[in-house]
């Protein structure tokens, strides 16, 4: 289920040296990536390399639809690297964790352990060091995933559709083929783990690339002018409010659109009051064709579910495994 599995080893050995209680591990388990025995009790184990705040999300997602999920069972994650609010996602879900640092949250019938502080002594891990998950990468992958025939494209229809450089195209293919994520055969190219890919590129999405997306944050009193003013203008409706239309399932709190024209006249057409903790965030579109339905009135399902699993928010969480569920 991982393949590198030193991580596990000496997140155990760091707990065991600062609290100095007897664990034995064991990895033989098909189910889950091995069990954890902690002074007799037994924890479930998922193995992640890394843990920041998008990650925390996916997993949690991954431990509640587990086939043999049990509220009363011990789950733990055990991971090289937890960010500050992966652990508080964790602590609110009452899942266990640990990390190579030492640091963990433990608490059951018979332990309660917290051990806070502990820092690495290595750089963290960064999925987003890897080329093919850098901003040019981000972009064409979004393509591939969102229309089941690029794979077909040439080049440079690929450079065109996600107006990048062809040469990045052909090196970020290359680096695709190479990581297993595309097969190429004597006549075309094939998407292969599509259902990883997906993940990843949602995960890299929110760490590098949206970020970079954002333009300016406002207050809106009147948000139901954002839904029924849109149907002809250039932007687009993303997060809780675009899913709140396509599901039914969720009450929109915070607001998120796409939009590349000027901010003042949209700003003067809504009556946007400038707010740096404004319920209103605009970000800058990235994408060049339009790939969803709806008379591109909301953005593509695959970028709802991606601006879903961004948020600490169990709602958002669960809409966003709707929207899985149904397809992407």
């Amino acid at each position: 289920m991982y393949r590198d599995n030193d991580y596990i080893y000496e997140a155990i050995a760091s707990l065991e040296d600062s609290s100095k209680l007897t664990i034995e591990f064991n990895s033989n388990r098909g189910e889950y990536d091995g069990i954890v025995d902690i002074e007799g009790e037994h924890f479930y184990m998922f193995a992640r390399k890394d843990a920041r705040l998008i990650h925390a999300n996916l997993i949690i997602n991954e431990i509640i639809n587990h086939p043999n999920y049990k509220a009363n069972k011990n789950y733990i994650v055990v991971s090289d690297f937890i960010a500050n609010e992966s652990k508080e996602v964790f602590k609110n879900n009452k899942i266990n964790y640990l990390d190579t640092s030492g640091n963990a949250f433990i608490f059951s019938k018979k332990l309660k352990v917290l051990i806070e502080g502990r820092k690495k002594s290595k750089n963290e891990v960064n999925s987003s060091n890897v080329k093919i998950f850098q901003e040019a990468g981000i972009k064409l992958i979004y393509v591939l995933l969102t229309n089941r025939g690029a794979c077909k494209c040439s080049l440079r229809e690929l450079a065109a559709n996600a107006g990048i450089a062809l040469g990045s195209v052909s090196n970020i293919m290359k680096e695709l083929e190479e990581a297993d994520f595309i097969i190429k055969t004597s006549k075309e190219r094939q998407l292969k783990n599509r259902e990883e890919l997906l993940q990843k590129w949602v995960t890299a999405y929110n760490e590098v690339l949206k970020p970079k997306l954002f333009r300016k944050a406002y207050q809106i009193k009147n948000t139901n002018d954002l839904v029924m003013n849109n149907s002809n203008s250039s932007y687009q409706i993303g997060g809780e409010l675009a899913a709140a239309e396509i599901t039914n399932y969720l009450i929109p709190k915070e607001y998120e659109i796409y939009y590349a024209d000027e901010l003042i006249d949209f700003a003067k057409q809504f009556k946007l009051i400038p707010d740096t903790n404004g319920n209103l965030k605009i970000y800058n579109k990235f994408w060049v064709d339009e790939t969803n339905a709806n008379n591109n009135r909301i953005v593509s399902k695959l970028l709802i579910y991606a601006d879903l699993m961004g948020t600490n928010n169990d709602r958002n969480r669960e809409t966003a495994q709707r929207i899985l569920d149904k397809g992407l």
